[in-house]
C-alpha cells in the first residue's frame, strides 16, 4: 500500500500530539482528550460510530505510550495512568538475553575475528519480543482469505474450474460456479483454469505482506502476530488499510529525557538523507534544536562494520567455507535465526553499525543517553538486546518531534556531526551499498574484488532462495547482501520521505 494514506497520517498526528504534551508537561492531564478532539461529535465516523473511532485512537495511543494492547488488564483504565507510567519509567524494555558488549570499536578486522569483538549469540536472535501490537477494535473488516466467483462467470460447458479443483470445492448453482469456503484451501487452481478470469483472490493485506507467515486470523477472525516468527520488517503495519497494527513507541521516553535537559546523543542512520526538507547539515541542526546534545553519524560505525566484514569474507574465501551474508540488517538477522537456522554458519558475525557507533559514543560521552534514529522497527529489537543503546526513534517519530517543537528543518542552522562516516559507508542506506563498501575494503587490502549478490527485499521467494543455498544449492557469489526492505533502508517501514526521492538525495550526498 502507498506510504501516504489516512492510517499513516492519523498515526503521525497522534505522535505529534503526544510529543507536544510531553514537552509541555501536560501528558497525563490532557492525553485522554486527544480522541475526543480528533473525533468530535460533529465528525462523520470512519467505522460504525464515533465511539468506536475514539476507542481505536485510544488503543493507538497506548502503543505510542509504549504498551501492548494485548496486555491491557482493565479497559476502564484511563490513558492518563499509562502516561504516568511511561513518564516515570527509567529505561526502554530490555531482552533477557543480551548481545555481548563490543570491547573495541577500532580493533583491526583480524583481531576482531580473533575475539576482541565478542560474537552475537545466535540463540538471542530467536527470543521473541513484542514490538508490534494489534488493535482488535480496528481489525474487523477483512474477510478470510479466499477466492470469489464474480458475475463474469458464464457457466461454461467446459467447467475447468470444477474439474480441476483438488477439493471439489466448486459446484454450479443456477448456471454459475460457486465456491464452498469450508472446502476451499485457497490453492488458486480454479482462478488459473477459468477462461473468463471470473475468479478473483480476495487478500488479507497484512497476511499477504508478511514474508515470514507470522500473522494469521484467530478463531474470532482477528489478526494475531506470532512474535516467535515475526522478523519486524514492518510490512504488516504499513499495509494494513485500517491502521490496526502499531509499533510500541519510545517517543515519550526520549521526549521526557530531552525536556529534563539530559545529555542525549542522536546516532543517526545514513538513511536520513532525503527524509526532511533542507540539507543534511540543516537536519542535524534541527536535531540539536530539538534538544539533543550532539549528532553521531552511524555511517562511522558502518566503516567499522565494512572493515570487519571484509576480513571475515577474506577468511571465508581462503578457507573455502563458501559464501558470506551480511549482518547489518536486523530483520535479516531475525529471519536467519528464526526461519533459516541452517544458514547461520554463512551469516557474518560482525556487529552492526549501530553497535559500533554506540560504543564510540560511550567512550566519548560516557554519561550520555544514546538514541539511535533510523527507518527501522527491527532496530528496537536489536537495541533491546544491546546495553550500549538506550532508545530507538524512527524517522517518523523524529518528524513528529520536529512538528511538536515547531522546528522547520529547511530553516535550521547547519550543524556538523561530532563523528562523520565516509562516503562508501553512507551508501549503506541503499540496496547494494553494503556489498559495495565491503568490497572496497577488501580490494584496498590487495584482494580481488569479491563476487556479490543482492537480496533486495525479504520476500517469500527470496527466503526460499536463501533456504535452498543453506541446504547445498550453489550460491553464485562470495558475499550476499541481504536487505529486508526492497530498495534498502531508505525504503524502511518508518520513513517519511519518498524512497525514490531519498535515493536521489543520497546519491547527491555520495557524489560530494
Amino acid at each position: 500500500m502507498h506510504r501516504l494514506n489516512n492510517a499513516a497520517l492519523i498515526r503521525r498526528e497522534l505522535l505529534v500530539r503526544t510529543a507536544r504534551l510531553v514537552w509541555e508537561a501536560e501528558l497525563p492531564a490532557q492525553i485522554d482528550r486527544i480522541p475526543l478532539e480528533m473525533i468530535p461529535r460533529t465528525r462523520t465516523s470512519f467505522r460504525c460510530c464515533i465511539h468506536k473511532d475514539r476507542a481505536v485512537l485510544r488503543y493507538r495511543l497506548m502503543a505510542i505510550l509504549g504498551f501492548s494492547v494485548e496486555d491491557e488488564d482493565d479497559e476502564l483504565m484511563p490513558l492518563a495512568e499509562y502516561a504516568r507510567a511511561a513518564i516515570e519509567r527509567d529505561r526502554a524494555p530490555r531482552a533477557t538475553r543480551s548481545l555481548p558488549p563490543v570491547t573495541s570499536p577500532v580493533a583491526s578486522a583480524a583481531t576482531a575475528r580473533a575475539g576482541d569483538v565478542p560474537l552475537p549469540d545466535p540463540d538471542a536472535r530467536t527470543e521473541a519480543l513484542r514490538i508490534l501490537t494489534v488493535i482488535d477494535e480496528a481489525c474487523s473488516a477483512c474477510v478470510r482469505s479466499r477466492y470469489f466467483v464474480t458475475n463474469a462467470c458464464r457457466g461454461c460447458f467446459a467447467r475447468p474450474c470444477t474439474l480441476n479443483c483438488p477439493k471439489n470445492a466448486l459446484s454450479i448453482v443456477n448456471g454459475q460456479a460457486v465456491i464452498d469456503p469450508e472446502k476451499c484451501v485457497a490453492c488458486g487452481i480454479c482462478q488459473q483454469a477459468c477462461p473468463f478470469h471470473a475468479i478473483i483472490h480476495i487478500p488479507i493485506p497484512c497476511e499477504e505482506a508478511c514474508p515470514a507467515g507470522a500473522i494469521t486470523k484467530d478463531e474470532w477472525g482477528r489478526e494475531k502476530i506470532d512474535h516467535e516468527k515475526c522478523i519486524l520488517c514492518g510490512r504488516c503495519m504499513r499495509d494494513c488499510p485500517f491502521g490496526a497494527i502499531m509499533e510500541k513507541s519510545q517517543i515519550v521516553d526520549v521526549m521526557q529525557r530531552l525536556r529534563e535537559g539530559a545529555p542525549v546523543v542522536a546516532m543517526v542512520a545514513p538513511a536520513i538523507a532525503g527524509q526532511f526538507p533542507g540539507t543534511l547539515g540543516q537536519v542535524y541542526g534541527a536535531i540539536l534544536e530539538a534538544g539533543f546534545e550532539t549528532v553521531f553519524e552511524v555511517a562511522r560505525g558502518a566503516d567499522e562494520t565494512s572493515a570487519h566484514e571484509a576480513a571475515e569474507l577474506a577468511a571465508c574465501i581462503s578457507e573455502d567455507r563458501g559464501y558470506l551474508t551480511t549482518s547489518c540488517c536486523p530483520s535479516w538477522m531475525l529471519a536467519a535465526g528464526r526461519h533459516l537456522p541452517e544458514i547461520l554458519p554463512h551469516v557474518s558475525t560482525t556487529p552492526s553499525p549501530m553497535r559500533f557507533t554506540a560504543q564510540t559514543v560511550k567512550e566519548q560521552r560516557p554519561e550520555a543517553i544514546r538514541v539511535f534514529i533510523g527507518p527501522c522497527l527491527a532496530k528496537k529489537d536489536e537495541a533491546a538486546r544491546d546495553p550500549l543503546v538506550d532508545y530507538v526513534l524512527t524517522f517518523e517519530e523524529l518528524g513528529a518531534i520536529f512538528v511538536a517543537r515547531e522546528i522547520d528543518t529547511a530553516a535550521s542552522r547547519e550543524a556538523t556531526p561530532a563523528v562523520r562516516g565516509t562516503s562508501p559507508s553512507r551508501g549503506y542506506a541503499a540496496a547494494g551499498g553494503v556489498s559495495k563498501a565491503v568490497g572496497a575494503c577488501a580490494t584496498c587490502k590487495g584482494a580481488a574484488a569479491p563476487k556479490t549478490h543482492l537480496i533486495d527485499g525479504l520476500t517469500r521467494q527470496n527466503i526460499n532462495l536463501l533456504r535452498a543455498w543453506s541446504k547445498g544449492t550453489p550460491c553464485p557469489a562470495d558475499l550476499v547482501e541481504v536487505m529486508a526492505c526492497q530498495g534498502g533502508c531508505i525504503a524502511g517501514p518508518a520513513v517519511v520521505g519518498n524512497p525514490k526521492l531519498a535515493a536521489k538525495a543520497l546519491g547527491e550526498i555520495l557524489s560530494q
